[in-house]
């Protein structure tokens, strides 16, 4: 009964995201599809649309970077998720933020869109084929929308190649994403009409306030923790559970990692909804004095305090793309996503990927045959030898 039910859940989900889709384009057709020629010289307003995940917009980061350089002059703003705000809050190559809260709301979402709208941007790029980002790139009345502004295929997936579409300038070449290039370029193409380097699509950035340093050492006072300990982050749950290790794993890790460091801390992240499988992590450890857990942080405090981490170890989810954005050695698995494609951004990453055949799958299944086998499989030893791997190259 209960499989039953989840079948017609996913199914109804697929044919009412079919939908929107199809009604985002239809509205795309009648409101852009004949715009005007509008040269890229008389640009002076740009919005930046993004309202997916963190991690999505921490990506965007080289995209943001070149647009300014593409566009010194213009006031350039961006439109987010109301929980990712921090994230892009601090950018200066940003003069405006703006957080969209509920955006499981078209409704709302249209209000937001009318609402920029009347503030007239010259220019609104869409950073990923998302129907949420389709709706306010559609209905923004920008003088040039770009962006993967609708999905042409018959069953909406982000796992197939999305080409680049532009309204309002007619001398731009053609760009499509394809499948298997990492998301960072995904975000950077929609800028690519545009003149701008696409070859800027490596080094992603976090710009943390000044204030970042003090939460961080409020945090290292409390726990007691050394600048000549070994600190390491565990974020043991992301909240797709086919990307998830499992938390046994987790804790005969954070074991050997304290059988081979005598100075040795180890942070559980996560947040509230985490703690069950936290707490769980820490009841299957020896050591449980040198584990530090706390659920409260905010994203802020969270990202300040990987900042200081010698190693950040993860799946594909956003502390990751965190800890890839400010430099940080990270350690990230994969099974059902490709590392190449959705890996953190930086030079200091140490993937370990899985070795069935079925990996990756991109996760365009309702349910998993085989019982998230490929994340299952992924030893223990293989990632505390890329985690020493790390923290010797990189802990100075």
């Amino acid at each position: 009964m209960k499989f039953m039910q989840t079948r017609i859940r996913n199914i109804l989900r697929t044919f009412f995201r079919y939908l929107y889709f199809r009604i985002v384009k239809f509205i795309d057709i009648i409101l852009n599809s004949n715009k005007p020629h509008f040269p890229l010289n008389q640009v002076q307003t740009i919005l930046l649309v993004e309202v997916q995940d963190i991690g999505d917009t921490i990506i965007a980061s080289p995209c943001i970077r070149q647009i300014r350089k593409r566009f010194p002059n213009a006031v350039i703003h961006m439109m987010v998720q109301a929980k990712s705000l921090d994230m892009v809050k601090y950018n200066p190559n940003l003069d405006k933020v703006v957080g969209v809260d509920n955006i499981t709301s078209y409704l709302k979402l249209i209000k937001v869109a009318i609402k920029c709208r009347k503030q007239k941007f010259d220019l609104v790029i869409n950073f990923s084929p998302s129907v949420r980002n389709n709706v306010i790139a559609a209905f923004c009345g920008a003088n040039i929308v770009s962006g993967y502004i609708n999905d042409h295929y018959f069953l909406p997936t982000n796992y197939h190649d999305q080409p680049v579409e532009v309204r309002g300038h007619k001398d731009s070449d053609k760009f499509i994403w394809q499948k298997d290039e990492p998301l960072i370029v995904r975000a950077i193409k929609p800028a690519a009409p545009f003149s701008i380097d696409l070859s800027d699509c490596i080094d992603t950035e976090l710009f943390l306030p000044e204030k970042s340093r003090k939460l961080a050492d409020i945090f290292f006072a409390k726990h007691k923790i050394s600048d000549y300990d070994v600190f390491v982050g565990l974020h043991p749950v992301c909240l797709n559970d086919y990307r998830n290790w499992p938390a046994e794993k987790f804790a005969e890790l954070g074991d050997r990692l304290f059988e081979h460091y005598d100075n040795i801390r180890i942070w559980l992240i996560g947040t509230d909804d985490d703690k069950e499988t936290l707490d769980y992590i820490i009841s299957m450890m020896e050591n449980k004095e040198g584990v530090i857990s706390d659920t409260s942080l905010s994203l802020l405090q969270a990202a300040s305090i990987i900042q200081r981490c010698d190693v950040l170890v993860g799946m594909d989810s956003c502390p990751s793309d965190i800890s890839g954005a400010l430099k940080i050695p990270t350690v990230h698995m994969h099974g059902p996503t490709s590392a190449h494609v959705t890996g953190p951004g930086g030079r200091k990453n140490f993937p370990v990927t899985s070795k069935v055949s079925c990996s990756p799958c991109g996760l365009n299944i309702p349910h998993c045959p085989h019982d998230k086998r490929c994340m299952r499989e992924i030893s223990v030893s293989e990632v505390f030898d890329a985690t020493l791997q790390a923290i010797e190259k990189y802990k100075t």
